[in-house]
């Protein structure tokens, strides 16, 4: 127990002189993000807005993977096998983002689950 402690305490005076040492700064806020994608084979159209994410930034250029609250619509057959039981459903995807600047290139992919399939969209977007 108290070599647990000693470790623990350890961790946390590294963790402070390296803040220290470096001045870092980290900065947490909440970012925005609205975008569409499109998945031909499903003749699907996704419009998504926000979502929680992580990743890495590096300069002006991001990576990360992010979760996808969008409202599909559907502009196909209704004998088709992506059909959904209406032509607008919600729909969560989950898929990465490559960010430059605030330009987004997304690709989320959705799970259907009358077929049971993940279809992989593409789209773009605007972070704000």
């Amino acid at each position: 127990m108290i070599g647990k402690l000693l470790l623990l305490l350890f961790s946390a005076y590294c963790g402070v002189y390296a803040l220290e040492e470096k001045q870092i700064e980290y900065q947490l806020s909440p970012t925005g993000t609205i975008g569409f994608s499109i998945h031909l084979d499903s003749k699907s159209v996704f419009v998504h807005c926000g979502g929680p994410g992580i990743g890495l930034r590096l300069n002006s250029w991001s990576i990360r993977y992010q979760l996808f609250p969008s409202i599909r619509w559907y502009v196909g057959e209704r004998s088709s096998l992506y059909a959904p039981s209406a032509s607008v459903v919600p729909i969560l995807g989950a898929g990465f983002v490559l960010q430059y600047k605030q330009a987004l290139l997304m690709a989320p992919a959705y799970y259907l689950s009358p077929p049971n399939l993940w279809i992989l969209s593409v789209g773009v977007g605007v972070s704000f």
